[in-house]
């Protein structure tokens, strides 16, 4: 099998890459495997012995995933949910929620073939940086970036003139100064101007790629990002062009994009077919 796309139920993005790459390469390559279709697969067999790890996982429908026989993985996962365990108790589906969790970390980890989207403990194919990580990260990777402040006590912050009120967490809006002291962040006000900026792999999608394209592929390294999608605002008050550098910012970075236009499928399919090809000439390499 060329091609596994690992997905939740309803994941448009998964369902057009699998559709554009079933059409390329006919459907005995490619495989769209759902969260639910992996933990209730009847069978499990994942071995752990002399330094090397093999798996392979029996679906209802007869399929068999062979951990040395997958090209590339897509891997669209992020948190699983038990519905045989529906009727346990709270502790009872706590714990197998993590051993399946584990399990399934375990062999996403330990495969042979590139995945795309790594592996991550808290959402498996997601990473969960905060906003002033990303911000850091893409600062270090040359983008120019939304200013912010980050105090544990907001009452320090007395004159937010270029800022707007948000909280650490969630980042919802906060019309009013809060007096208990709590994580909070402020973020510089930028204007509803935005573009969007598609890293996959060495490939780079949107209108801003001539100005950006080289600092936006050094963060998805940095971040360890096959895929990597990353809006740009505009200052306020200020009609950026498209053309020119001044007063674009970063403002956000998703490592989980939702893509549905033609241009950036055709990008995604393009970087599975590459790391394909990669992982025939390194039949040993990993992610």
């Amino acid at each position: 099998m060329d091609f596994l796309i690992l997905a939740h139920l309803g994941d448009e993005t998964a369902l057009r890459v699998y559709a554009a790459l079933r059409a390329r390469h006919g459907p005995g390559q490619v495989k769209l495997v759902s969260s639910e279709e992996l933990v209730l697969a009847p069978y499990w067999a994942h071995c752990l012995e002399n330094a090397q790890v093999t798996t392979n996982i029996r679906l209802s429908d007869g399929t068999t995933l062979d951990s040395t026989n997958i090209g590339v993985v897509f891997n669209r996962l992020v948190v699983l949910t038990m519905p045989h365990f529906a009727a346990a108790t709270t502790v009872d589906q706590d714990y197998a929620f993590m051993e399946m969790t584990a399990l399934c970390l375990s062999w996403l980890t330990s495969l042979p073939c590139p995945v795309i989207n790594v592996v991550t403990p808290p959402g498996l194919g997601t990473q969960t940086r905060t906003y002033a990580e990303w911000l850091w990260l893409a600062g270090k990777a040359g983008l120019p970036t939304q200013n912010y402040h980050l105090t544990t006590d907001p009452r320090w912050f007395r004159e937010p003139t270029d800022f707007t009120y948000q909280r650490h967490k969630n980042n919802s809006e906060l019309t009013w100064l809060p007096a208990s002291r709590q994580p909070m962040i402020y973020l510089e006000t930028l204007s509803e101007q935005w573009q969007s900026l598609l890293v996959a792999g060495d490939k780079v999608i949107g209108n801003l790629t001539d100005l950006y394209g080289e600092q936006v592929i050094h963060l998805a390294k940095l971040a360890d990002c096959d895929l990597l999608e990353v809006i740009l605002a505009s200052s306020v008050g200020k009609s950026a062009q498209i053309t020119s550098s001044e007063n674009w910012k970063v403002c956000r970075v998703n490592s989980f994009p939702h893509l549905q236009t033609t241009e950036a499928i055709s990008a995604i399919v393009q970087l599975l077919e590459s790391r394909r090809i990669e992982s025939l000439s390194e039949p040993m390499r990993r992610k």
